[in-house]
């Protein structure tokens, strides 16, 4: 990841551009990974809470990456920026080296082969598909409502700067303590119950920001609330995964997070072309959509009494 940071940073022509931006690109869902060890190395009836923990971490990292790059980005330019971040990406590097569990790996199937049967596992799994769907649908809204407010504040009548843009991120505090707290809610009434809660708070944010944007209390406030819903939402989804197939938890989760960051994908890519079509009311009009249809998943898997008891030693398909 740090090269392709370096190489974005560095890059003399859109091509070369291109290129750091695909390998830093690929490289970032290292942080996504450390979910399959946190539910590996947890016990079963603490992996909501462990992956809370962990989900708390990613979340003070992309707000303070929200922050402090909005603010190094305009007093030094986004290519120093982008090098002082290679920098810690080294460092953090190095660490992980130490600090995480060491283990044999015993391959066996080819990388390619494990690639190919994740859309299999999709088509045969009801529950991992389901997971997936609203996942990727939640992610979508959570990246294009960021990306969006993000352009909004700094066009006209606004014009904020990136450091102040950058600000709002403080809004997302509350999503590092919904985390926390989300897992072991999951780990104690279950799943289904906590992800249907942190969707309806998520689209009721979501059409409250429609009206919002130049109230700035009102747009913080429910951005704090969007977030929290959201990021607990994500934790008590993604602790369910492992328990589908306890004998293949990483290959299970490796799908989960590939169909789950299409949507956060997705969400990035158009988010700025909404703004300018649609505007910011039409942006956050259709992440409450996407948020609605992925409580709909959610709530007809309930309805059709698909097992997602919080039973991970069992397999629930």
């Amino acid at each position: 990841m740090a090269a392709g940071l370096v190489l974005v940073a560095t890059a003399p022509n859109a091509v070369v551009l291109g290129v750091g931006l695909f390998v830093s690109g690929v490289c970032a869902s290292a942080g996504a990974q450390l979910s399959t060890l946190a539910g590996e190395h947890a016990a079963p009836q603490h992996r909501g809470r462990a992956l809370g923990t962990l989900t708390a971490g990613i979340s003070a990292g992309i707000l303070l990456g929200r922050i402090l790059g909005g603010t190094m980005a305009e007093q030094f330019g986004w290519r120093h920026t982008l090098l002082v971040v290679a920098a810690a990406c080294v460092a953090v590097g190095g660490t992980a080296l130490g600090a995480l569990p060491r283990a044999e790996v015993h391959a066996s199937e080819r990388y390619g082969s494990v690639l190919r049967s994740m859309p299999m596992l999709l088509r045969s799994d009801r529950c991992l598909r389901i997971a997936a769907t609203s996942g990727a649908l939640w992610f979508f809204a959570f990246s294009l409502v960021w990306v969006s407010v993000s352009l909004a504040l700094s066009l006209p009548p606004l014009n904020l700067s990136p450091a102040a843009v950058g600000l709002y991120s403080l809004a997302g505090l509350t999503g590092i303590l919904a985390t926390r707290c989300a897992g072991t809610l999951a780990d104690r009434y279950g799943s289904p119950r906590v992800i249907l809660v942190g969707l309806a708070l998520a689209v009721v944010c979501a059409i409250t920001m429609i009206f919002s944007l130049q109230l700035t209390p009102v747009l913080l406030v429910s951005l704090a609330l969007f977030d929290a819903g959201l990021f607990a939402t994500q934790v008590a989804n993604q602790s369910r995964v492992p328990s589908l197939d306890p004998a293949r938890p990483a290959r299970f989760n490796s799908t989960y997070i590939a169909v789950y960051f299409v949507g956060g994908a997705a969400g990035t890519a158009v988010g700025g072309s909404l703004v300018s079509w649609i505007g910011w009311p039409g942006a956050a009009g259709v992440a409450a959509a996407a948020i609605t249809a992925a409580a709909l998943v959610t709530g007809l898997a309930r309805q059709d009494s698909i097992d997602w008891s919080h039973e991970p030693e069992q397999d629930v398909r």
